[in-house]
């Protein structure tokens, strides 16, 4: 994952998803024998607050918004300025 790529600890975080996807793995497997009420593993892979913003909630593509906005004022002024409205949507 190019994310990761682009960290000074690569090596070490290449690890860590390494086995994250292992253990997750086993976890789909075990859900997939229907002993589970759900079928799937609940938590979803994200690399970031805004990506997990978008997956949890969406609306696709304020990921992007999220971290645009990040770079340029304090995490509460971005939450109120991606919260959905007409003007998000718009863009």
């Amino acid at each position: 994952m190019q994310v990761l790529e682009n960290r000074p600890n690569h090596v070490y975080a290449k690890r860590i998803e390494e086995e994250y996807n292992r253990q997750y793995g086993i976890a789909s497997e075990a859900r997939s024998k229907g002993l589970d009420p759900s079928w799937k593993v609940e938590s979803q892979t994200t690399y970031d607050l805004a990506e997990r913003v978008e997956k949890s909630v969406g609306p696709v593509g304020v990921a992007a918004r999220i971290r645009e906005l990040s770079k340029l004022i304090s995490r509460e002024e971005t939450a109120l300025k991606t919260q959905p409205n007409k003007q998000f949507a718009q863009r």
